[in-house]
């Protein structure tokens, strides 16, 4: 399943790489227009990540992404996780 959301950018990191089989990931922060905004962290992966280039603080955007979620369980307590994985972005 996949979302769409309007907002603008807070801020673009650099690609990171982890391991060594060469996954790659990039965070973007969106700022929401809503009356009470939120600010959302997206991660692009691998090819994905090329997607932030040239995209700078302050610019309006539609990103598209998915939820993904994963059970960990640590010290006998149980958690879950969620990212928004964005895979599509695009100026207003």
């Amino acid at each position: 399943m996949s979302y769409i959301i309007d907002g603008v950018i807070d801020t673009v990191f650099n690609e990171e790489e982890f391991g060594t089989n060469g996954f790659k990931k990039r965070v973007l922060w969106l700022k929401t227009e809503e009356q009470y905004s939120n600010t959302l962290e997206i991660q692009f992966t691998q090819q994905n990540t090329d997607l932030l280039d040239g995209l700078k603080s302050g610019e309006r955007v539609r990103v598209t992404f998915g939820i993904a979620g994963r059970k960990n369980e640590k010290d006998g307590k149980e958690r879950v996780f969620n990212s928004l994985n964005g895979f599509g972005i695009s100026k207003l």
